[in-house]
């Protein structure tokens, strides 16, 4: 069997995907796709490589044959271009883009298509390695695959402490627990299950999921962050690779110039974390009130740009649900962790408002609040699945993994909030081990696999390789 492990410059990457490579040479030939030559480099990938921005050096749209001209037809008419908008999100941001790709997004689409095509024919590709497609490169992919009969293995850090989910399409993610969870049998949880599961949903309340052990986001200070040798090698890496960028590196850019606005967004951030604190409302239990609970996310990510594209814009949410809701109730909007401080002073001017709307700190606490509220309002938070798990009613707007439950509803309009929101006011019930059978129906659906791109330490890493080729079953 051959195989294509998508790469971009996510850092770390490679700590998992190179004894991966490695491994699955024992079953077949390995390539590996990459956005730039910044990423082959950055991540020392030797041999067998396919660049993008290189492909298109050597393209004309009029060459593109009628092959390549038909699955670009077809991805459009199944998904628009929508594909991009992962990367168009985070160049607002960091001005990423270069003025070629600016001046015609569309024909990106086209290449990056023609671009899988003739790699998937040349090297006869039949399973492709990545994280959850989560951005265009591994986004058309995966769509390209589809088109070869070709398996997408997209690994996702799942909310089960130790344990990865293997998805092939985020937008049906919910599906696979869905069927699970349809036919469990009775009694036919194992003692290994039932000890997992009973120890999970008894520690709901201060377990964190794996994947925000590692978060380096929730880091403010600008010193420890940017100021130490390894990052200064980078720095001498990205100005050398800068003079001689390609106008292609649609996921890179001016590294130098995008490493500057990241930086400046970060100061940006030390700074408004000092003025937006005038606008948090530590939470009071004690108030007795009425209210609702939405978490605000992170931006750029694919919670907001891929599974809830359609709602990215926080505040026109907010705003729709703030001139919605029942008498008597508030909203109580809570800070991302991650995020506090990325927002502007006028955002949170804005916030602040909006009628009966209330500010809460990032430091307050999630769960307790979650047990206090009505119910929860969320694009795709974990917040939502966690919401669940403690017996809270839960609307979601985005694609999520949970939107099976009971108790979460899909708000499929802006326009549907106003009804949603008197539904989450009934009394909510559930079967006797109703959440019991929930999470065994994700357990099953996820692997023990226990995935940290951060651990250098190649033991760790190739035993964490050994797991993943024995749940494929190779």
């Amino acid at each position: 069997m051959n195989s294509l492990i998508i790469a971009n410059n996510a850092p770390n990457y490679f700590n998992f995907f190179t004894p991966l490579s490695e491994r699955l040479r024992d079953y077949g030939k390995v390539c590996f796709a990459l956005d730039s030559i910044f990423s082959v480099n950055y991540n020392s990938v030797e041999d067998n490589y396919y660049v993008f921005s290189k492909f298109c050096e050597h393209q004309k749209e009029h060459e593109l044959n009628k092959n390549v001209l038909m699955i670009v037809e077809k991805i459009q008419n199944e998904y628009g271009t929508w594909f991009l908008y992962p990367d168009f999100d985070r160049d607002r941001y960091y001005q990423i883009f270069s003025s070629k790709v600016n001046s015609d997004t569309y024909e990106l689409f086209k290449y990056l298509v023609a671009f899988f095509v003739e790699l998937f024919e040349k090297e006869d590709i039949q399973y492709v390695y990545y994280e959850n497609a989560s951005n265009a490169l591994a986004l058309v992919a995966r769509e390209v695959a589809r088109f070869h009969k070709a398996q997408f293995i997209g690994l996702s850090i799942s909310r089960l402490p130790g344990r990865i989910s293997i998805v092939d399409k985020w937008e049906s993610e919910s599906e696979k627990y869905d069927a699970i969870f349809k036919n469990l049998e009775p009694d036919t949880i194992s003692k290994n299950e039932e000890s997992y599961i009973n120890n999970y949903l008894d520690n709901i309340e201060h377990i964190q999921p794996d994947y925000m052990k590692n978060n380096s986001l929730n880091q403010v200070s600008i010193l420890n962050k940017y100021f130490n040798l390894q990052k200064l090698n980078i720095v001498l890496f990205k100005l050398k690779y800068s003079l001689s960028r390609n106008e292609w590196d649609f996921q890179v850019g001016n590294p130098i110039k995008v490493s500057f606005k990241s930086f400046l967004r970060n100061v940006k951030r030390r700074i408004n974390l000092l003025s937006i604190n005038k606008y948090y409302e530590e939470f009071n239990k004690e108030l007795d009130e009425a209210f609702y609970l939405y978490p605000l996310h992170y931006h750029p990510e694919a919670s907001t740009s891929l599974l809830a594209r359609e709602y990215e814009s926080e505040y026109d949410v907010i705003r729709n649900i703030s001139f919605s809701l029942p008498y008597g109730s508030k909203l109580y909007v809570k800070d991302h962790m991650s995020a506090a401080g990325y927002l502007s002073d006028a955002f949170y001017k804005k916030l602040q408002q909006l009628p009966n709307v209330r500010i809460i700190s990032p430091n307050a606490p999630t769960k307790l609040m979650i047990k206090h509220s009505i119910g929860i309002v969320t694009l795709s938070s974990t917040v939502g699945y966690e919401a669940l798990l403690l017996n809270k009613p839960v609307i979601t707007l985005g694609s999520v993994f949970y939107e099976y439950h009971k108790n979460c509803i899909k708000c499929n309009s802006l326009s549907d909030i106003p009804s949603l929101l008197k539904v989450l006011q009934q009394e909510f019930t559930l079967p006797d081990d109703y959440n019991k059978n929930f999470v065994l129906a994700y357990y099953r659906g996820t692997h023990n696999i226990t995935l940290n791109y951060n651990n250098a330490d190649k033991v760790a890493q190739n035993s964490t390789v050994d797991q993943l080729i024995k749940s494929l079953g190779y």
